[in-house]
C-alpha cells in the first residue's frame, strides 16, 4: 500500500479508474486517492465489520492497481537470478516465490511476487506493488539486455478472494481451484477466456488471487458476490489484516533505507543463492548475517488501548530513542492497538519492555516476534 491515501472527491483527472471502479461505486464505497488510482477504503459496513468478515468468511478484494509484469526472452532464469535473491532452479513449475528487488546497497527497491511457468516456456511473471511499477520496470529493464522483453498487463485486473470459506466458494466458479497447494497458480478457463489463479494473499488467510482480463473481471467478480458469505472489502481492513499477520508494507516497513536481513525476511532468501553471492546486493546481505544487523523489525504492543502510528518513536527505560514504529492501528481480531516497528538490535532485552511516544506521553509496551496473529494457509488435505 501507498504512504499516503486521500478522499478521492472531486478526482484528479489522471487518476486511474480499475475495471471493477463500477462495481465500488454499486457498492457505496468510500473512495479514495491511491497509488495514482481511485479505490475503496471501505463499503458500508465499516472497516472493522470488513476485517472481522475476512477472518471468518471470505472478503473479495480488488487489487487491480498492482503491477503484472511479463519478461520474456531466452535463458530468463539465468538473467533474472543476477537480479533476483532467489533459484529458479530450487522451485516446480508454476511455484510461486515472494522476494524482492534489491539496489546494489542490499536495500529493498521492492517485494515481489514471482511466478515460475508451468511449461518450459520462456516467460517469467511478477506482481510488483502499485506506487513502485515504473522503478521496478527501469530496474529490471537496465539490469537485462535487449534479448529481453519486459511488459506490464495493463488490459488485466487482479481481484484477490481471502479467508477460510475461499476456496470452497472460488471453487463453484472455477473448478479445481480447490485443489491447489499454497502459492503455486495455474490457468483455467472462465466465460471462455484465461484467468491465472494463484493460492496466496496478503491477510495470513488461505485465499487466492486471479489475474483475470479486464474486460471479464466484473462479471466474475459478481457471480462471486452472489454467494451471501462474501463480502467486498476495502483497502482499510486489507491494512489491518496484513499488519495483524505481519506481513511488509512497502513504503512503511520496508523501503530504500532497510535490507531483507533487518525486516525479518532472511527465509525468503535462496541458500543457494547466498553461497555463489552474485545477484545484486549480495554482498551487504552476506555481510549482514554474518556480522547482525543494526535493526530488526519487530511487532509492538502498548499496555494501553493508546494506537501508536507511524512516525511514533520507540524509546527504552531511560527514555532514550532505541526505534521507530513504521506501521500502526487497531487489532479487530484481537481487541488492542498493535504496531510494527524497527527496534536497535543492541538494545533488545530479557524483559522485551520499551516504551512508546505518545503525544508526549510515555506508553509502556511489550516488543514481541511477528505476526500478531497465526497464519492460517492452507496446508493440504
Amino acid at each position: 500500500m501507498e504512504r499516503k491515501m486521500s478522499e478521492a472527491v472531486g478526482y484528479k483527472e489522471n487518476l486511474k479508474k480499475t475495471p471493477l471502479y463500477k462495481l465500488h461505486k454499486e457498492y457505496n464505497a468510500k473512495l479514495v486517492e491511491f497509488a495514482g488510482h481511485i479505490l475503496p477504503i471501505q463499503y458500508e459496513t465499516g472497516i472493522l465489520n470488513e476485517h472481522n468478515h475476512t477472518r471468518e468468511s471470505a472478503g473479495l478484494f480488488d487489487v487491480s492497481h498492482m503491477g503484472q509484469i511479463k519478461i520474456s526472452g531466452g535463458l530468463i532464469f539465468e538473467a533474472l537470478e543476477k537480479i533476483l535473491p532467489l533459484s529458479f532452479s530450487e522451485m516446480k513449475q508454476g511455484q510461486i516465490k515472494y522476494t524482492q528487488l534489491l539496489n546494489k546497497d542490499g536495500r529493498i527497491i521492492d517485494d515481489l511476487m514471482v511466478y515460475k511457468p508451468l511449461n518450459d516456456s520462456n516467460h517469467v511473471r511478477m506482481v510488483v506493488n502499485a506506487d513502485c511499477i515504473q522503478k521496478d520496470l527501469d530496474h529490471l529493464s537496465s539490469n537485462l539486455n535487449n534479448n529481453f522483453r519486459v511488459e506490464l498487463l495493463n488490459d488485466r485486473a487482479l481481484i484477490a478472494l481471502q479467508g477460510p470459506l475461499s476456496a470452497n466458494i472460488l471453487n463453484q466458479y472455477i473448478p479445481g481451484v480447490i485443489d491447489m497447494p499454497f502459492m503455486t497458480f495455474n490457468t483455467f478457463i472462465f466465460d471462455g477466456e484465461k484467468v491465472l489463479v494463484s493460492r496466496c494473499g496478503y491477510t495470513g488467510e488461505d485465499g487466492y488471487e486471479i489475474s483475470i482480463p479486464g474486460k471479464i473481471s466484473y462479471f466474475l467478480a459478481n457471480k462471486i458476490l452472489s454467494n451471501k458469505e462474501v463480502k467486498l472489502i476495502g483497502l482499510g481492513a486489507r491494512d489491518s489484516l496484513r499488519m495483524e499477520a505481519g506481513l511488509c508494507l512497502y513504503g512503511h516497513d520496508i523501503d530504500l533505507n532497510t535490507t531483507p536481513i533487518e525486516a525479518g525476511l532472511g527465509w525468503t532468501l535462496s541458500k543457494k543463492r547466498l553461497k555463489q553471492g552474485n545477484f545484486i546486493g549480495s554482498k551487504t546481505i552476506k555481510k549482514q548475517i554474518t556480522e547482525g544487523p543494526g535493526k530488526i523489525l519487530v511487532g509492538i504492543k502498548p499496555f494501553a488501548q493508546i494506537p501508536a502510528r507511524e512516525g511514533t518513536t520507540i524509546h527504552d527505560s531511560d527514555g532514550k530513542e532505541i526505534g521507530i514504529v513504521t506501521s500502526g492501528g487497531y487489532s479487530p481480531s484481537l481487541k488492542v492497538p498493535i504496531s510494527i516497528g524497527y527496534i536497535k538490535v543492541e538494545k533488545l532485552n530479557e524483559s522485551q519492555e520499551v516504551f512508546l511516544k505518545v503525544r508526549e506521553k510515555m506508553i509502556p509496551s511489550t516488543y514481541t516476534n511477528l505476526p500478531f496473529v497465526s497464519h492460517k494457509y492452507f496446508k493440504g488435505n
